[in-house]
């Protein structure tokens, strides 16, 4: 009745789990079967033996039928949760293939990073409150960007200047939003030198159009904007 899953064979289910009429056929015969053969013997009921009186004995038979009927109905029921349990998990969904081989695999390498931490503000969330805000007369300049601003030695530089280095290898403008405020404007900087938009092109994060990538810069313009007027205003 079954197959190699534990589902009900298509010619006696038409999803694996619920019979058709066909199963019907297959599953009513034994349980009719059942109760002819029940009905022919005593029933004994709570240690009572029904022998005498018609009327109990046709109430014994129709027990006797319903019981019959439960216990199909039952197995029926065990069947279907064996064939869920059964049941394969449903496969994830592959990343969408970009035509590159090196950028496919550098994508599903950052799934991680995607689902979990897009904007990757856990990178320098402790730096940043180590850093504090600036002291009195500091010029700080914040550097932020990917990864060419990543590996940039800005000690070396610039050494003795107060400028705070804040790339992120692999990051795209969306991803540089999500942490602009953490990163950028929490710290208080005089200025900000920003590179951005390479990775965007690559694809790194997923298909960007030329006016989206437009969009973000002006949206790091706006904020970086609002946030000054509210600092000036309060001082």
């Amino acid at each position: 009745m079954v197959d190699g899953k534990g589902m009900l064979k298509p010619e006696l289910s038409e999803e694996g789990l619920q019979p058709n009429r066909a199963g019907y056929k297959i599953i009513a015969p034994p349980c009719r079967k059942s109760d002819r053969n029940r009905a022919r013997t005593p029933a004994t009921i709570q240690g009572f033996q029904s022998t005498s009186g018609h009327g109990a004995t046709n109430g014994s038979s129709r027990d006797i039928k319903m019981k019959s009927f439960s216990l199909c109905v039952f197995w029926l029921l065990i069947l279907s949760v064996c064939a869920l349990s059964q049941q394969a998990a449903p496969a994830l969904a592959a990343i969408p293939s970009t035509g590159f081989a090196g950028l496919d695999q550098y994508r599903a390498s950052r799934v991680a990073v995607f689902t979990d931490d897009f904007g990757q503000l856990a990178r320098y969330r402790a730096a940043n409150a180590a850093l504090g805000a600036p002291a009195a007369g500091e010029n700080r300049v914040v550097f932020f960007g990917d990864s060419i601003t990543d590996m940039w030695k800005l000690e070396d530089s610039f050494p003795g200047q107060p400028y705070v280095n804040r790339g992120i290898g692999g990051q795209t403008t969306p991803q540089m939003l999500v942490r602009f405020r953490q990163d950028v404007i929490d710290l208080q900087p005089k200025v900000v030198v920003m590179l951005a938009g390479t990775n965007d092109i690559a694809g790194n994060s997923g298909p960007m159009r030329d006016p989206d990538i437009e969009a973000n810069f002006a949206s790091f313009a706006e904020l970086a904007r609002y946030s000054l007027t509210l600092r000036f205003s309060f001082r």
